[in-house]
């Protein structure tokens, strides 16, 4: 935000500043950051297509942008891309629901990615400043085609030596290298190696609907009639999200205090 004291620059360059932010997250779907898009003052939101931007302020000057990118690779690659080329951030960071795929990475746990890889050989090494703490973790990731549904899928995943498995980091990835941006990578863990998610479930933490995606998740979780099971698991990804969203708020005050000193 610009101090009495700058009201004399043009109305191109405020613009400017406002469009700019010291960091810019992707994620699939609003649930996976709800806590955290609810926090930013002054928030904006808008629609570019199919993508979700919400855009705000933590504190007095720091500014974040925030895309949906939706489901699958691709959607990432272009939502990286549009928040890239628009706000410029000086940080960028994929973060949402993940799985594990290690016995010490726990449901609830955070995974900050060292790497990702996928499974068609790709694997790029990621400068991750942050330390390990209590239910913070520093592993290797893995990007698959399609999320693991069973014990055995994500054992087989592991063999890559990898402690976290999503569909979509590696894109946002591969933007950041492209275009020079720090980047990291923080999953919030929704279960264990030896948990299996129902369907419904997957379908909507990993493969969301237009429900989830336009931010009404919290709502349609109360209301909707749902078998227990899956009011359960969606109750511990309210939970997680929190989870993320606290840490996330901690991280990206970090990020841009360090952009603010040069």
């Amino acid at each position: 935000m610009l101090s009495d004291s700058d009201s004399s620059q043009s109305g191109e360059e405020v613009s400017s500043d406002r469009a700019t932010a010291h960091v810019g997250l992707v994620c699939t779907h609003a649930m996976e950051l709800k806590p955290l898009l609810q926090k930013l003052d002054r928030r904006r939101r808008y629609a570019d297509g199919s993508l979700r931007f919400t855009g705000g302020f933590l504190g007095e000057s720091l500014r974040v942008a925030v895309v949906e990118a939706g489901v699958g690779f691709a959607a990432h690659r272009n939502a990286t891309e549009i928040l890239v080329r628009e706000h410029s951030p000086s940080w960028v960071i994929a973060a949402g629901f993940s799985s594990s795929l290690s016995e010490e990475v726990l449901s609830g746990d955070l995974s900050l990615a060292t790497s990702i890889c996928d499974t068609h050989g790709q694997r790029l090494e990621i400068k991750c400043p942050i330390p390990e703490s209590k239910h913070v973790t520093r592993r290797p990731h893995v990007v698959a085609d399609s999320h693991p549904r069973t014990v055995q899928d994500k054992r087989q995943l592991a063999e890559s030596s990898a402690a976290s498995a999503d569909t979509n980091s590696l894109a946002v990835a591969q933007i950041c290298e492209a275009t020079a941006r720090p980047f990291l990578s923080i999953r919030a863990i929704i279960e264990g190696i030896d948990e299996e998610l129902p369907d419904d479930v997957i379908s909507r933490l990993f493969e969301p609907d237009q429900i989830l995606r336009s931010g009404k998740a919290m709502r349609w979780i109360e209301n909707w009639r749902q078998p227990a099971e899956v009011k359960e698991w969606m109750s511990r990804a309210t939970t997680v999200a929190e989870r993320l969203s606290r840490f996330l708020d901690g991280v990206i005050r970090q990020l841009g205090e360090h952009v603010e000193r040069g």
